[in-house]
């Protein structure tokens, strides 16, 4: 089209906006011994979206037989986290024919997974594991995959676990620990050196556990006061020399013996331990029985004690770190960068920007935009309840890029982006699959000179197709591009309107034959009118009635009434007042007064049918210090009387917790 065409511009950095998921290879280094990989280190997850799956190229091999349970935690655990497996948290779920039992811990972030399966099907069900969260923390998480029903300590890598066998002899349980074996690591009673292994042991400890210290001189100590570790990699180190309160810990080694000091008499050490009480305790054990003391404390026991509430229950097996052993990786950690995040109307930068059905469902959703970020985000809508927040993208606003309108420009009955740049003159198409997907994303043909604005989006053919609607704001030439998706079919000129006081206000169907009209309003006279289309032709120039009060802004259009012809909706800025006219092609049905909201902070910033009804409301929105970031939907009944015609007005998302004022019927 003459004065609008330009050249293609190269591919712009609108276009290549990437939100897909991003993996990448493991860090992990492969050994002999690595029996889980997680495929990769990283994914993202875009907020508010689909749970997504956390290792799809998650692998198992050489487990040497089948596996009974597997676990995955959510190490950075927020409330709202979500883990799950076949769309399911608890109960039963079938996985590639297998029957799984699963038990996620909403407060801890932990996915249990029991059931006897081969390698191949446990494979099968981690990679099947997701993550969602409606936390409002966008801080990544690091997720972890463990083989088997114990967990690695963070610390050293090891397992443990708690062994039930009531009144074992401690002689009876290291043989017992030290014939089990874990993924080829072998067991030993366990060796606790610092409290960060305590405090992991402790959360597995069942009742009374015996653990690999001793003082026996069958055991390879000195004897009486000489505490060795005297299994695991650590047999023979001494931790503790003496007893009761003479008892000091060895070079600054770890101990947790039981203390209780007798404030009548200081000097008793008979229950500070270890004791060696009637003079032949001589192992150490964790106590797991309150009647015993302090949980996760330690005792000295003699052999075979069967006194109620010290009598050993069983012991503690841990496995990893002996000489000689490739510890197996069993073990993997993915992180998952959350993208995007909760889109919040409560902040001043945020503008809506439009209203329109991206999820053809008949509900129009609503179109945020954060003024300073470039954010950009999607409310999904059903009626007055919001039904998920999603920011689809962030364009830095330095760049120029701007999203100058939406509409259905591919013809699938969903919403898309039409951008500009002010910059360049670049615009693009990003066509959108759903409210929180976006399709596709197309750079078109660009216009260098600024003056031409993209004005409005409408199908002025009755394709199915939106076409954009230009207008020079320098010499009031305009113009129509008719789009098919990406490619332009047609740039046509409309005949020019020198004065740069009429604004195309929108392009809508007034008359009802499925073809948008130009609506038009001098911001000078207050004059309007509709210029009536029929493809890139206007066959009609009509005058409708002025408004010659310029505090009356035409804020938006929609079909109040039902009847598949656009109305206008008037506001007045100074004195509150709001209009519809009802619209058959260029003449006005009905023209009447919707209820007045003096507050003046509050404004119309869109016009759609939320609830699917086929009939318009009206979105509100207030910015003031007293009502900050307030927005409402006033239903609409377009026959009833003046003063009567809003039928609801409920406020939407987050709302300020006091009185507005009586005659906003906002409340």
């Amino acid at each position: 089209m003459e004065n609008i065409s330009s050249t293609v511009a190269p591919k712009s950095d609108l276009q290549n906006v990437d939100y897909s998921i991003q993996t990448s290879p493991a860090s992990v280094e492969n050994t002999s011994s690595q029996i889980l990989s997680t495929g990769s280190e990283s994914a993202s997850y875009n907020f508010g979206s689909d749970a997504v799956q956390v290792a799809p190229n998650l692998t198992i091999t050489d487990t040497e037989g089948d596996l009974d349970a597997a676990r995955v935690i959510i190490d950075d655990f927020k409330s709202g986290d979500v883990l799950s497996l076949g769309g399911q948290q608890n109960g039963s779920v079938t996985i590639g024919g297998i029957t799984y039992t699963l038990d996620y811990d909403e407060t801890t972030g932990v996915l249990r997974i029991d059931g006897t399966a081969s390698e191949a099907n446990y494979q099968e069900a981690l990679r099947a594991v997701t993550f969602s969260t409606t936390s409002e923390d966008t801080s990544s998480r690091d997720i972890q995959f463990s083989l088997g029903d114990n967990l690695a300590s963070p610390e050293n890598g090891h397992f443990y676990e708690f062994v039930s066998d009531d009144g074992i002899t401690w002689t009876d349980a290291k043989t017992a620990a030290e014939s089990q074996t874990y993924f080829g690591l072998t067991g030993y009673l366990a060796t606790i050196t610092s409290e960060t292994e305590q405090n992991f042991i402790d959360d597995k400890v069942q009742g009374n556990g015996w653990i690999g210290g001793s003082d026996d001189t069958g055991q390879g100590t000195n004897g009486e006061g000489d505490w060795r570790w005297v299994t695991g990699p650590e047999a023979g180190t001494q931790f503790w020399s003496g007893s009761g309160l003479t008892g000091s810990s060895v070079n600054g080694a770890y101990e947790n013996w039981k203390q209780v000091i007798d404030p009548n008499n200081p000097s008793n050490d008979g229950t500070v331990e270890p004791n060696n009480n009637n003079g032949n305790e001589n192992y150490a054990h964790i106590i797991g029985d309150t009647a015993a003391g302090e949980i996760g404390t330690w005792n000295d026991l003699n052999n075979t004690e069967t006194l109620q509430g010290f009598k050993p229950q069983g012991y503690i097996v841990e496995y990893g770190g002996l000489e000689g052993e490739n510890t197996p990786q069993i073990t993997g950690s993915v992180e998952v960068n959350i993208t995007g995040g909760p889109v919040q109307s409560g902040e001043s930068d945020w503008e809506v920007i439009a209203v329109d059905d991206f999820d053809d469902d008949n509900n129009d959703d609503i179109v945020w935009r954060n003024k300073e970020s470039g954010e950009l985000g999607i409310w999904r809508m059903d009626g007055t309840t919001v039904v998920k927040k999603q920011t689809i993208a962030t364009i830095d606003p330095d760049t120029g890029w701007v999203p100058v309108d939406v509409g259905d420009i591919d013809g699938d009955n969903k919403a898309d982006f039409v951008w500009r740049n002010s910059l360049t003159g670049e615009n693009g198409i990003w066509t959108m699959e759903s409210s929180d997907t976006i399709k596709d994303q197309f750079d078109i043909e660009a216009v260098a000179d600024s003056n031409w604005e993209i004005v409005a989006v409408g199908d002025v053919g009755n394709d199915g197709r939106d076409d954009l609607i230009w207008r020079n704001s320098d010499n009031g030439q305009n113009g129509i591009w008719e789009m098919d998706g990406e490619e332009i079919l047609t740039q046509s000129t409309l005949l020019a309107v020198d004065d740069t006081d009429w604004e195309i206000v929108d392009a809508e169907d007034f008359g009802g034959d499925g073809r948008d009209d130009l609506l038009w309003r001098n911001s000078d006279n207050g004059q309007n009118a509709i210029w009536e289309m029929d493809g890139l032709v206007v066959i009609n120039y009509l005058n409708i009635d002025p408004v010659t009060d310029t505090n009356y802004e035409i804020v938006g259009t929609g079909d109040f009434g039902g009847d598949g012809k656009a109305d206008i909706v008037w506001r007045n800025s100074d004195n509150g007042q709001n209009a519809i006219w009802e619209q058959d092609g260029g003449v006005s049905t009905s023209q009447s007064f919707v209820d007045e909201l003096t507050l003046s902070d509050w404004d119309i910033v869109g016009v759609g049918d939320f609830d699917g009804s086929g009939e318009s409301e009206l979105l509100w929105r207030t910015q003031s210090d007293f009502n900050p970031s307030n927005n409402a939907i006033w239903g609409i009944d377009i026959d009833a009387g003046e003063g009567d015609k809003v039928t609801s007005n409920d406020f939407i998302d987050k709302v300020f917790e006091g009185t507005i004022d009586n005659s906003s019927q906002l409340l």
